[in-house]
């Protein structure tokens, strides 16, 4: 009994990561996991040349589409499954981590990452569905996430025992080279790094200047590739306006996509709300406002996301949010003058990667992820002070009810969210067996004709070949249909 109140927090894990799991292996190919899968078909000379091309004239993207490009090489997607499973543990384990301070305090680490496997679950499907659930979207827009909280760790180890890891630069040169917001918030942290070796009066080492070197290697190799000049000729319209203009255009709709629930409506409401018991627990009057302002401004995004999805109440929960997130950013500067400076990064950076959108041509669900997994450290780390400050003055029996409160919501919230996905992926995935069945037949007979049934869950998915034509020739193309073969789409049902 003993051993299970100690390790309770690991089992809760093991049965998160199983669901997780569930839901993974109900995953299949969609968008550009086509065009991907090609890249392995020509041998390795071919596979060499279309990389090469692809950076010089797609994006810089190496890293991250030879992930993909790897993971796809298995068609039965369970190397993806399991690479994708151990980056969301990954992702759990050291943001939660990083909340309880980067130290395995016995106390504080089993709740936050408690906390923490509640917030993931937080992440909706349809973020999910362009993210977690789907190869070239994992390894575009999630997997970048557990490296760069692992290149904060570096840090952080830096910062308590004034040393570098061996390993903190390949670490760096990763977390810089994947994506360009991830990229940035590394970039940002190997500027920390520098400041910490600056302030402690460190004697400059090979392992910061190998850090330093490979950081900004990562960071140069991603945002000049000649790709992403080529990229920008895609949206002409965007780029012949000038800058003002562009920020301008983007403000609302950016605005909208951030305060949906398919952006990040459910994690700005328990940030907010995490913040705002916490200013409430301080009992002073600045701190009375600011708790406050996060209340209403918590209230005004759920109206907006979950309730009336009108421009007016868009508009108030906009000007709400950014009052309160300018305070809590305010309140987190303050502690970092007394050198808790985790706060202040993980909200401030999270803004910033948004406000770098305005000038960004596209944007969607898929490029908040990575503001909504940075502002899980600072609402965890929240949920668990508030809870053991107040738990120290309850009573008995109030701890115990608080803390039964506390644990029904996460089980409600983790469940309201898992469950559904998990279910309609599920459902997908019966028709899609339907459909590789029927690609399958149409190759031993030289059809001409392929039937490809409708996905019933429009949400558990991301583009089909029914969605695009571009698709539609990948998906061709990846299966080994000749290119004149008719796709007739149609319900299952019919």
């Amino acid at each position: 009994m003993e051993l299970l109140r100690k390790r309770y927090h690991y089992i809760i894990f093991a049965l998160f990561l199983g669901i997780e799991l569930a839901i993974l292996s109900q995953t299949t190919f969609y968008g550009d996991d086509y065009y991907y899968m090609t890249f392995l078909r020509g041998g390795f000379s071919e596979f060499v040349s279309l990389n090469v091309s692809h950076y010089a004239e797609v994006n810089g993207r190496a890293v991250v589409h030879l992930i993909a490009e790897l993971l796809l090489a298995d068609r039965s997607l369970w190397i993806y499954r399991i690479v994708t499973l151990f980056a969301v543990g990954a992702t759990v384990y050291l943001g939660a981590f990083i909340a309880s301070g980067c130290v395995r305090d016995e106390r504080r680490l089993p709740l936050t990452l408690c906390t923490f496997r509640v917030l993931f679950s937080l992440i909706g499907v349809g973020m999910a569905n362009q993210t977690v659930y789907w190869v070239t979207g994992a390894a575009n827009y999630f997997y970048p996430v557990p490296v760069m909280l692992w290149y904060y760790t570096v840090y952080k180890k830096l910062a308590m025992t004034k040393r570098l890891p061996k390993y903190a630069p390949a670490v760096a040169f990763l977390a810089s080279a994947m994506i360009e917001q991830c990229a940035f918030a590394s970039l940002i942290i190997t500027a920390m790094i520098i400041y910490t070796y600056v302030s402690n009066k460190k004697n400059i080492d090979i392992i910061l200047i190998l850090t330093t070197l490979l950081s900004f290697a990562g960071f140069a190799i991603l945002f000049f590739a000649s790709g992403n000049a080529v990229r920008q000729t895609y949206y002409p319209e965007f780029y012949s306006m000038p800058l003002y203009k562009c920020i301008i255009s983007n403000i609302a709709p950016l605005a909208s996509l951030v305060l949906s629930k398919n952006g990040a409506a459910g994690a700005l409401v328990v940030y907010m709300i995490s913040c705002g018991a916490s200013a409430a627990a301080r009992k002073n009057i600045l701190h009375a406002a600011v708790a406050i302002l996060n209340f209403t401004g918590a209230l005004s995004v759920v109206l907006f996301a979950y309730v009336l999805p009108v421009t007016a109440a868009g508009v108030i929960a906009a000007i709400l949010t950014a009052a309160a997130v300018a305070f809590n950013i305010f309140l987190a500067f303050a502690e970092f003058l007394c050198k808790r400076g985790d706060a202040l990064f993980f909200t401030l950076t999270a803004v910033v990667l948004q406000a770098a959108m305005l000038v960004s041509p596209i944007f969607g669900p898929r490029t908040v992820l990575c503001s909504v997994a940075l502002l899980f450290v600072p609402t965890a780390k929240n949920v668990v002070e508030v809870f053991l400050s107040g738990a120290e003055k309850m009573k008995e029996f109030r701890r115990r009810a608080t803390a039964a409160a506390l644990i029904t919501s996460g089980v409600l919230i983790f469940f309201s969210s898992t469950v559904p996905m998990l279910v309609g992926y599920a459902r997908n995935n019966v028709i899609q067996k339907y459909n590789y069945e029927n690609v399958a037949r149409a190759l031993d007979d030289r059809d001409s004709v392929v039937t490809i049934y409708y996905l019933p869950d429009g949400d558990c998915k991301y583009t089909m070949p029914y969605d695009s034509t571009y698709h539609e020739y990948w998906f061709k193309f990846a299966f080994g249909l000749p290119e004149e073969t008719e796709m007739r789409y149609t319900d299952y049902n019919k």
